[in-house]
């Protein structure tokens, strides 16, 4: 076949968004204790500032080497997943501004 050098590779991301009931760490154990009961690693990568909020990293593998990097933003009354495939860099600057564009498009309380 033909080579696109300039074609980005497509990335999966998903967001859910959670009513905050419970502290973001207490948030983020529990879904490690999920993330362990079907043998995924969970390695905490950062501590950031997204869209003027702020943001934990985490990183989770399974056993076939599928990573995916976590990004929990915490907002007055929501805890919000950020969910991206096959991420695992936390400082690329271009994905700091697409983080920033989706939570400026989103309406959070």
């Amino acid at each position: 076949g033909e080579y696109h050098p300039q074609r980005k590779a497509e990335r999966n991301f998903e967001i859910t968004i959670f009513k905050k009931d419970a502290s973001l760490e207490s948030f983020i154990k529990n879904q490690d204790k999920v993330a362990g009961s079907v043998e995924q690693t969970s390695e905490h990568l950062s501590d950031e500032r997204v869209g003027g909020y702020s943001a934990k990293v985490v990183k989770r593998c399974d056993i076939g080497g599928n990573c995916s990097k976590n990004v929990y933003v915490t907002t007055k009354n929501a805890i919000q997943l950020i969910f991206l495939e096959d991420y695992y860099s936390t400082q690329e600057i271009a994905e700091k501004e697409v983080f920033d564009r989706m939570l400026a498009s989103m309406k959070i309380e």
